[in-house]
């Protein structure tokens, strides 16, 4: 599924569910949906795939008949620290056999619940969300592991959130699905590595998220890559990391790991502020490897230094040709952090939270440097002359509307026109985007488009192709619309969602990314990795 499909079924949905909450709080049996056909209604049910099938059901007589009647409408179930009886409730609606997502966790109250959910239905699961709350006496801790070690033969994703408790379930004794998941392909797991030693069902994952407490050595890290051999991509969450390593280090050369054959893609972040991510580089051959990301993803005043960027760039065989910085403040928040997106023709470099400001991160590939993307308050913030002497390719990604009106200090179209301060030098610029931010869109005048480029940007406009991503342009005054269309080689308007989205923090989408086309870039094809960076259930909603 593309980005912008994604996109605009999440918006429907998100829309639709607002729509059936306040149509159960009027009682409307009136509207034109509450008077649907029942096979009709059960399709759009269906594709929608309400989140809020409890309240669908309240709104009139109909509804509850069709969604009690479409037992697939109930096969995603979320119920995490409710009161007992709901979860069984729930999973009950969905019939023995059928297709069943659960999303829970094993807290207090509902422990005793949760595992004869699992017992019971572990066969009917494709995606499991667990987290298990310490903690657990020795009967809780059999029932779990009794739970969890049986079969799943269509079982496709778990996360399974269970830190210094999965010690105590003894893994190695009790075998995880019971050895045998044929369609697990991807997992996320919090727990200790040795407590997984052993198990064949890693040698099938794809797709591994793992974090383990205290994590802070090499061997910790040699365990990972030796049991999944097969992984593709692979993101670890290091612990401590700086403060056990920050001696050796300096007097030791420290062994470099073997990473699997088959990875494509490695993630490695921090969630401390003492532990530097950055660190783990002198044991991990990331030069080798397609898609590598290192940083910080807790936003909390933990900066990746800009020097990280030149260390791990600095082994890359190919040239930087492509940059993305995305700033925080495009989505409201006050900090200066950055996340950089890198590309060779071979490679995509990610660095969460970074203090890389936008002289810097065009000083260090300003001889290679072919496409910029950049958000608006960088621009701002900035002063001088900007020289990007081999730029083609410019994009700017719009504040949110809501936030122009409060922050209009840090439109680029306000800038200080007397000064000409500051000046984008691109002598072979061919394509100027504006992009409104994701969801949104932004409505312009045409004299302030031109007035930014004709005294902002260095360019020869006659070549220059506008092209504007969900930016409306103000057309009630046709002699400055004429005059833009006469600046400019040629204008394009049309709806770029999928580019948008690369500016609040994600993965840039493929368009944006070396084209399989180009034979210079015949390993455009990155991996994602956007899902590598949360513990956070939105995924299991995405799935």
């Amino acid at each position: 599924m593309s980005v912008v499909i994604g996109n605009a079924i999440a918006r429907m949905r998100q829309e639709f569910d607002e729509a059936v909450s306040a149509y159960a709080c009027r009682y409307n049996e009136r509207t034109w949906m509450c008077r649907l056909p029942d096979e009709l209604l059960a399709e759009v049910f269906h594709h929608l795939a309400l989140a809020d099938r409890i309240t669908s059901s309240h709104v009139c007589r109909s509804w509850r008949t069709v969604s009690l009647a479409t037992p697939s409408l109930w096969s995603h179930v979320w119920s995490a620290l409710q009161p007992p009886g709901i979860l069984s409730a729930r999973v009950a609606r969905v019939l023995i056999g059928a297709p069943l997502r659960l999303f829970t966790i094993l807290g207090r109250k509902i422990r005793n619940e949760v595992t004869n959910v699992l017992q019971e239905r572990l066969s009917d699961l494709r995606y499991l969300w667990l987290r298990i709350i310490p903690s657990l006496t020795d009967a809780e801790l059999h029932c779990i592991r009794t739970a969890l070690s049986q079969s799943a033969p269509d079982l496709k994703h778990m996360t399974l959130i269970c830190g210094g408790v999965s010690q105590a379930i003894e893994w190695y004794n009790y075998p995880l699905l019971a050895n045998n998941a044929p369609q697990l392909r991807s997992i996320r797991y919090d727990g200790f590595i040795q407590d997984l030693r052993n198990w064949p069902v890693a040698a099938q994952l794809v797709s591994v998220h793992f974090a383990q407490p205290g994590l802070s050595t090499t061997l910790t890290l040699s365990q990972v890559f030796e049991l999944l051999v097969n992984v593709d991509t692979l993101g670890i969450e290091i612990d401590l990391w700086a403060i056990s390593h920050r001696d050796s280090a300096q007097n030791t050369e420290l062994e470099m790991l073997t990473l699997p054959h088959r990875m494509r893609a490695l993630v490695i972040f921090s969630t401390r502020r003492e532990t530097d991510p950055g660190a783990v580089l002198p044991v991990i051959p990331h030069g080798n490897i397609p898609v590598f990301a290192v940083g910080h993803i807790k936003r909390a005043g933990i900066l990746t230094p800009a020097s990280l960027i030149a260390e791990v760039t600095h082994s890359l065989p190919y040239p930087v040709i492509r940059i993305i910085i995305t700033s925080f403040e495009c989505i409201g928040w006050e900090d200066e952090q950055v996340d950089v997106h890198l590309y060779t023709p071979q490679h995509e470099r990610v660095f969460m939270c970074s203090d890389l400001t936008l002289r810097q991160g065009l000083e260090m590939f300003s001889h290679t440097l072919t496409d910029v993307s950049i958000t608006e308050g960088m621009l701002v913030d900035g002063s001088g002359v900007y020289d990007m002497p081999h730029v083609v390719n410019l994009s700017i990604a719009l504040l949110k509307p809501t936030i122009d009106v409060h922050r209009s200090h840090q439109s680029i179209f306000l800038l200080d026109r007397t000064q000409r301060n500051p000046l984008l030098a691109c002598p072979q610029l061919a394509g100027i985007v504006l992009l409104s931010y994701a969801g949104t869109i932004t409505t312009v005048a045409p004299e302030l488009v031109r007035e930014f480029i004709q005294f902002h940007i260095e360019c020869n406009p006659q070549n220059v192709v506008l092209m504007l991503g969900d930016v409306e342009i103000i057309q009630s005054n046709v002699t400055e619309v004429a005059s833009l269309l006469a600046y400019v080689l040629d204008l394009y308007i049309g709806d770029m969602t999928a580019q948008s989205d690369m500016y609040i923090g994600t993965t840039p989408p493929p368009s944006w990314r070396p084209s399989m086309e180009d034979p210079d870039s015949t390993q455009g094809n990155f991996p994602p990795i956007r899902h590598l960076f949360t513990w956070n259930a939105i995924e299991f909603g995405a799935m």
